[in-house]
């Protein structure tokens, strides 16, 4: 080995000379707060976002609890002018009233229009039927268990309750001249609102528009037996068989 080859390999034997020691590194951490006045935290020990926000930063995990040591922006803006206000929408199609029809009828025809809807009140359980949509007649004698012309809408009390019609009374529209409140489902006889008077169907007695009474009873006892079916009150009969036997009945007899 000549003498440049043992003088290169001595001085990769050599150390290096030592550096400088460094400064230790460090994790730096940055803290965030909120508050709604720029004086306190918000809820949550100033977790919850507010209007103000506040920030800091350190080489502690932790977050600091001392307000003062975070640097607070506002973030949330003043509450700006009120608008102008808009311009007035399309005109709504008026929509359609709700007709209570009353007891189901099956010589009655009931409808579904623009204007009105029919509902009525059908069985023993007192269920009430709406005409379905998309039928706009429903013929007469068709049974409001029928799916195909009615829907149950039972979510609507009828309206004899709240009025106190008593628990087996009746109240029925007829036609759009006149309102009827029946003795009970199925009868035929109770008060009828038409024309300006209130009249019962059964013994004719009439309440007219200007206030004035009429009474069948003018034209004899048996003749409003006959014609009436009789009277109701036992009282009434009493009276109208003492007006008759002293002649004021008006019988002529």
């Amino acid at each position: 080995m000549d003498a440049v080859s043992r003088a290169a390999r001595g001085r990769r034997r050599k150390k290096g000379i030592p550096g400088v020691n460094g400064a230790d590194g460090k994790t730096s951490f940055l803290h965030i707060k909120y508050s709604d006045d720029g004086q306190t935290f918000t809820a949550n020990n100033g977790e919850t976002p507010g209007a103000w926000i506040g920030q800091y930063t350190d080489f502690t995990e932790a977050d600091s609890s001392v307000f003062s040591r975070y640097a607070w922006t506002k973030i949330k803006g003043d509450k700006g002018d009120k608008g102008d206000p808009g311009k007035d929408g399309i005109q709504g199609t008026p929509g359609a009233i709700l007709r209570s029809r009353g007891v189901w009828k099956p010589s009655e025809v009931y409808i579904r229009s623009a204007e009105f809807i029919d509902w009525v009140v059908y069985g023993p359980q007192k269920y009430r039927y709406v005409v379905k949509s998309g039928v706009a007649t429903v013929p007469a004698g068709i049974l409001p268990t029928n799916t195909a012309y009615w829907t149950a809408f039972n979510e609507m009390e009828p309206v004899a309750a709240p009025m106190f019609l008593g628990e087996t009374a009746s109240f029925d529209v007829v036609g759009s001249q006149a309102i009827r409140v029946l003795e009970d489902d199925s009868s035929e006889y109770g008060w009828m609102l038409t024309g300006g008077k209130i009249l019962h169907t059964r013994t004719g007695l009439a309440l007219n528009a200007s206030g004035k009474n009429r009474s069948p009873r003018r034209i004899g006892y048996r003749n409003v037996r006959k014609k009436f079916g009789g009277m109701d009150a036992a009282e009434s009969r009493r009276r109208e068989a003492g007006r008759h036997r002293r002649g004021r009945c008006g019988c002529g007899r």
